[in-house]
């Protein structure tokens, strides 16, 4: 028994390590995707720093509120925990540094279609994900049906400013 143990252990010991050392580089080098943040106050002024994700707003009326104070449009994002594209715009598209440096000209809001219907019902959410522009008085100014790439998505955003 005790020569089969020792006949293992350099394997193990092996193994063990092998995995201790690339848990620890992976740890290091932390994770590619940023997360995005969700408040309900204004971003404070960036001087000469890169934003890395966009500011969402997840309460719309304090968003508005944003948006008549700075005179920018809004970006609203409409979406549900279940929808499958909505991530993949999460994952793919909001990360991107040229969405999150275009995104700087808005005032962005998350929708939870779920939990807003009537919000979800005025601006005809009816399939998802939905992105509207929207001035800060409600009026659409344009509006994303579905999921669009990150190069796409941005020749989209500039259409609100022409």
């Amino acid at each position: 028994m005790e020569k089969r143990l020792l006949r293992w252990m350099p394997a193990a010991l092996a193994l063990a390590l092998g995995y201790m050392v690339i848990t620890t580089i992976s740890c290091s080098r932390g994770s590619s995707e940023t997360p995005l943040a969700q408040v309900d106050r204004p971003a404070r002024e960036l001087s000469m720093r890169r934003v890395s994700t966009i500011t969402w707003y997840s309460n719309f009326d304090k968003a508005k509120e944003e948006a008549k104070r700075t005179g920018k449009p809004m970006m609203v994002d409409f979406y549900a925990d279940w929808c499958g594209w909505c991530k993949e715009l999460d994952d793919q598209v909001f990360p991107n540094p040229q969405i999150v440096d275009a995104a700087q000209d808005f005032v962005s809001v998350k929708v939870d279609t779920d939990r807003n219907p009537e919000l979800s019902m005025k601006y005809r959410a009816d399939a998802l994900p939905l992105i509207v522009f929207m001035d800060a008085d409600g009026k659409v100014l344009h509006r994303i049906e579905g999921f669009v790439p990150a190069v796409d998505f941005k020749a989209e955003m500039n259409k609100v400013f022409r």
